[in-house]
């Protein structure tokens, strides 16, 4: 298989002026077929000092190692440090490694993540706390372990390692160059959303926005954001629809079954009056976010099996541009206005912009929580119709001169219906949707963000009705929160010996993203630019979720992480335990990220970073220093931007980039500014690389702590 990559490479590779390539395009793709299989002994716990048999994983590491001769040293290491799948998925999509390997002189190398795939401890079962070594910290040490043992052979000493990844992974890139600059020369970090941990973004100048992700998701269904979108009604048509689809429910005559009929829905039609309509705009809308991630240019499976797919990371493929493809029968012009403090408006313009920020002031939060606005469908003919909304609420129904036409409502719902089969129906054989039971786990946060907000949303207002042991208060709320303490401490004091028992996955092996969830509660690793939406006329959702602000709920940072009686225990520690019977997980909440700010902070100043993000991708919006655009506002902006400052520190925008496309096979379809980000990405490793050599050859081993120190972050 190596001859068979290097030879597709030979006839595709296109050289510029500068040596960089201009475009790569392999047929076929290399895939882990292609991988000589390595597995390492991985202490469990790098930090305990103990590496007894039982405490020990292995790790399972690709090599590709046929782009150099073996007579020759590579010039570098490209290692691409797995994230919260099986490493196979990385393999087989990230093309920035393969297609480039040779111009590199490169070793290509996937790690897999520690609980991911086939690097399982052995004792997931029967161990007291066999969660507790699961974490980023514990992760980046493994890689750094490997880096370490592969430069103790001749082949590899002295060579450089140049780290990827992609979303979670590309915050493990970064952190990486930023915790272990003696062993990584430089990162490509893709998609991180960095910016979402609110202390890392307390320097951002645009503030983090709670609702940031919501608008990015809806930019994609206008004219200036989607790819191929014409105008702005599909955004306009799916705000109207929401409110529209309640109100047929809970007061239309027939209307429940007119939903139920034209969404193809299966069972009793939505019981008006009752939780079911709210649930059921839940499960349509949760299908935006992970359309929205996976908008590329090309067919790709890359999303569909990240989140559900088989073993090795694969799924059904959603067609190209899927969210342009979901609003093929919402592009028409069903009449609908939106009007907002007696104006007419539209959805998500400049009038919208004021944020739902993290810090945000009472004056904003006021001016945001009272944004109501009206809707009328059918404008133009007799029967329009117009809905007042406030908040969550539909207050008053005004008819025309005729009843609301039942037909023309129905051509909408059969748009949405359309754009649900974009990702519900991916398989093509669904007859009607279960969408009772298909409601998204709750358990994910962030591969499924709407609907495990809406489950923190819960935590957050039991937090704040349970006063902290400390303020002054009465008994009986020091009696509520002397529970809370009883309760947490009769789970620290159980056995807590893990029982994993799962019959779809025996002799220890793991679904995919087996990882993600009890690693975002043992770092609290929250991010939180998906926090809210649906607020005002901001965005394409509706009804309001989520908070105006994290501090209703949190109180004022920096909070206290050791004075037990304002510490909070964790409700993922205590549910993971309770339905899972798996213990472990940290007990002590960070909401605010404070302790991964401690030990990460410095990837702020760290040196020789490309941080990249595609602008039509959700994670964007925590990306670092990503411009925050209205949903129709046009991006104006560069696709390279020097980071004033710092030392070789680079954002990369891609205007029609879904999840980190840059590090994605290359394809003719890709949009020009991609392959700018590609060549400028191949170009930096080049000169980092160069510099490496040079000083190695002219000056002795390199120093370089990674750091530059009293820097101001501001985009050039």
């Amino acid at each position: 298989m190596a001859t068979r990559i290097i030879a597709a490479l030979a006839g595709a590779l296109l050289v510029g002026a500068s040596g960089v390539s201009a475009r790569v395009l392999m047929d076929p793709q290399p895939t882990t077929a292609n991988c000589t299989w390595k597995y390492y002994n991985q202490p469990l716990d790098h930090f305990a000092g103990s590496t007894s048999d039982a405490f020990v994983l292995q790790q399972r590491v690709c090599f590709y190692d046929d782009f150099v001769p073996q007579s020759s040293k590579p010039r570098m290491i490209f290692l691409y440090v797995g994230n919260e799948s099986p490493v196979d998925v990385y393999i087989n999509n990230t093309g920035l490694m393969w297609e480039n390997g040779a111009a590199l002189e490169a070793t290509l190398v996937f790690a897999e993540h520690r609980y991911e795939g086939q690097s399982v401890p052995k004792v997931l079962d029967g161990t007291r706390d066999c969660l507790a070594y699961l974490s980023s910290k514990q992760a980046l040490a493994d890689y750094a372990l490997l880096i370490v043992t592969m430069q103790l052979e001749d082949r590899f000493k002295d060579v450089p390692v140049v780290v990827t990844g992609g979303s979670y992974g590309g915050m493990l890139a970064a952190w990486m160059r930023a915790r272990y600059p003696h062993l990584v020369l430089g990162a490509i970090a893709g998609s991180a959303p960095i910016f979402g941990l609110p202390t890392f973004a307390a320097g951002r100048p645009a503030g983090l926005t709670l609702d940031g992700s919501a608008a990015v998701i809806s930019r994609s269904l206008t004219s200036n954001g989607g790819a191929g979108m014409t105008n702005n009604n599909c955004l306009d048509n799916l705000k109207a629809a929401w409110v529209l689809m309640q109100y047929a429910i809970d007061s239309l005559e027939g209307g429940s079954q007119l939903v139920k009929d034209k969404l193809a829905l299966c069972g009793a039609p939505p019981k008006p009056k009752s939780d079911e309509a709210a649930y059921l705009l839940l499960w349509l809308q949760s299908a935006y976010f992970l359309l929205a991630e996976g908008n590329y240019p090309f067919a790709s499976d890359y999303i569909t099996g990240s989140i559900g797919g088989r073993a090795d990371g694969t799924g059904y493929k959603l067609p190209p541009w899927p969210m342009t493809v979901a609003c093929q029968k919402l592009q028409e012009d069903f009449g609908v206005e939106f009007a907002s403090a007696a104006k007419k408006t539209h959805v998500g313009g400049e009038a919208h912009r004021t944020t739902t920020k993290y810090d945000a002031s009472d004056a904003e939060v006021k001016q945001v929580a009272a944004s109501g606005f009206n809707v009328t469908f059918d404008s133009k003919a007799p029967s329009r119709f117009t809905l007042a909304v406030e908040a969550d609420k539909i207050v008053s129904a005004i008819g025309g001169d005729e009843p609301m036409s039942q037909q023309r409502l129905g051509e909408l719902l059969e748009g949405v219906k359309h754009a649900a089969d974009v990702w519900y129906n991916v398989t093509e054989n669904v007859k009607c949707y279960e969408w009772r039971d298909d409601i998204p786990s709750e358990s994910s946060l962030k591969k499924k963000p709407l609907l495990a907000q809406a489950r923190r949303e819960e935590m957050r207002r039991a937090m704040a009705s349970s006063p902290k042991i400390g303020l002054k208060s009465g008994p009986q709320k020091k009696e509520k929160q002397g529970s809370v303490l009883k309760r947490q401490q009769e789970f620290l004091d159980s056995e807590r010996i893990c029982q994993y028992n799962n019959p779809k996955f025996p002799n220890n092996t793991v679904p995919s993203a087996f990882s993600w969830d009890p690693l975002v509660c043992n770092d609290q690793l929250y991010i939180i630019n998906t926090d809210a939406r649906g607020y005002g006329l901001r965005d394409l959702y509706w009804p309001p979720l989520g908070p105006l602000t994290t501090k209703e709920a949190y109180g004022n940072p920096p909070l206290s992480l050791l004075d037990e009686t304002t510490m909070w225990p964790t409700q993922c520690a205590q549910d993971t335990a309770a339905e899972q019977h798996l213990y472990g997980l940290t007990n002590r909440s960070d909401p605010y990220g404070q302790e991964l700010y401690s030990y990460y902070g410095n990837v702020l100043t760290a040196s020789n970073v490309v941080y990249s993000n595609g602008l039509l991708d959700p994670w964007a919006a925590g990306g670092f220093f990503v411009p925050a655009l209205t949903p129709t506002e046009k991006f104006e902006g560069k696709v390279v931007n020097k980071v004033a400052g710092l030392s070789n520190v680079y954002t990369v925008l891609i205007e029609r980039g879904g999840h980190h496309l840059d590090l994605m096979f290359s394809t003719d379809q890709d949009p020009p500014e991609v392959v700018v980000a590609r060549q400028f990405e191949v170009s930096e490793m080049q000169r980092w690389v160069a510099s490496y050599w040079a000083a190695r050859r002219g000056l002795g081993p390199r120093k370089d702590t990674g750091v530059e120190q009293g820097v101001k972050l501001i985009i050039d």
